[in-house]
């Protein structure tokens, strides 16, 4: 039976009350705030309900709030990762329009199985050097073992020299032969020419700062949207050749054919445009006229220079192969970047001009030299190794002399 206060009991049962009724009256009035009587109020219990259930609603609540944001994390994280994962995949999966960045492998090969026997002469560059030296000539003509790491002048200064560090031994000579543009742009390079540096040879990551690391993982999906734009492109050709009965000649495939790894010989010079005849006229380069230095390059040039120097490795500048009509346009900034390199301290043993060359003997740009010219550069080149080495002329020196193409 449930208990009443002991005011509205004294109303109806005025002289008769169970013997037990003292100890009830403590009890009533630990449970009044439950069952209040009259007088008691209501406003106070009703107030306590209200605050036990909206305790009940903030604890329920919670939990669900909390697995509203996971949702969304979660939901976040897909919406992220599905895109980059498949950006990632079409970038490694899908092959490039050509296989000329495979030849970091082959170039670093023969870097790393070089120094043993004896000492060698490393030529650290762009695609000025792909294009227009004569490793072998040189080879025979100092008896050194030599090595032309140049590729691309977009990997930029810092990776093209950091690359080289492991495998370079006291008494090697290294050659810095940049081209003029690479002065002008940023020594950390173009973050998607890094990217296929690193997917052609993965180890070539290590030369790499954070800050370029990061720069390489941005780029995956302008590289992956241009390969699949590249692909659309593919097909739609292919489509229009099956409509027509036969195959249009692509624009690129001569470009793709000459820069291929099959295109590399053992030194690492570039000789698949031997007798190739380019149809445009050669890329003009950047406008020098109008551009700074870029001190990051020069600072780097000068770090290497130093601790090249206390492991007992020579290093000196050499400057690109550069078109006759290019360098009378930008004479004047040429000559500054010459003073600026010889202010920093480093080696520049012939000015600019000595390999100023005419229009005709290059190839799709100002920079690189038509294969049957590459002599020439090694010719002008050979003094200055050899002044550098300190040693007499090997038998070979007419590899390097040999008769000029018509």
């Amino acid at each position: 039976m449930s208990q009443t206060p002991s005011a509205a009991r004294s109303t109806t049962k005025p002289t008769t009350e169970p013997a037990t009724e003292p100890t009830a009256a403590p009890r009533s009035e630990a449970t009044s705030a439950a069952a209040p009587g009259p007088g008691r109020g209501r406003a106070p219990s009703s107030s306590a309900g209200t605050s036990a259930t909206a305790s009940s609603a903030t604890s329920v609540a919670a939990p669900r709030g909390w697995k509203a944001v996971l949702r969304l994390i979660t939901l976040g994280v897909i919406f992220v990762a599905v895109p980059a994962s498949l950006a990632l995949a079409t970038v490694w999966l899908v092959p490039e329009g050509n296989d000329y960045a495979l030849a970091t492998r082959l170039k670093h090969e023969r870097l790393a199985g070089a120094g043993a026997t004896r000492s060698k002469v490393v030529f650290v560059g762009g695609s000025n050097l792909a294009y227009g030296q004569d490793s072998a000539a040189l080879e025979d003509a100092t008896g050194r073992y030599v090595v032309n790491m140049g590729m691309n002048g977009y990997f930029g200064v810092r990776f093209m020299l950091e690359e080289v560090k492991p495998d370079l031994r006291a008494g090697d000579l290294v050659v810095m032969a940049f081209e003029y543009d690479s002065f002008y742009k940023s020594a950390d390079g173009t973050a998607s020419d890094l990217l296929m540096a690193v997917k052609a040879r993965p180890e070539n990551l290590a030369f790499l700062t954070w800050s370029q690391r990061l720069d390489v993982l941005q780029a995956v999906p302008y590289v992956a949207q241009h390969k699949l734009v590249r692909l659309v492109r593919e097909v739609g050709r292919g489509a229009r050749d099956w409509v027509r009965g036969y195959s249009a000649e692509d624009p690129t495939a001569l470009f793709d054919r000459i820069e291929s790894l099959a295109g590399f010989e053992a030194r690492g010079d570039l000789v698949s445009h031997r007798g190739v005849e380019w149809a445009d006229a050669p890329n003009p380069g950047y406008d020098l006229s109008h551009l700074e230095i870029d001190a990051g390059v020069i600072a780097r040039m000068q770090e290497f220079a130093r601790v090249m120097r206390e492991a007992g490795v020579t290093v000196f500048v050499s400057y690109s192969p550069v078109a006759e009509s290019f360098y009378g346009e930008h004479q004047g900034a040429i000559r500054r970047l010459h003073e600026t390199l010889r202010t920093a301290s480093l080696e520049v043993p012939s000015p600019p001009e000595a390999f100023v060359m005419p229009d005709a003997w290059f190839f799709d740009t100002v920079y690189h030299l038509k294969e049957e010219r590459r002599h020439e550069r090694a010719r002008r080149l050979l003094g200055d190794i050899e002044a550098a080495l300190g040693a007499a002329t090997a038998p070979g020196v007419v590899a390097v002399d040999a008769p000029e193409a018509p």
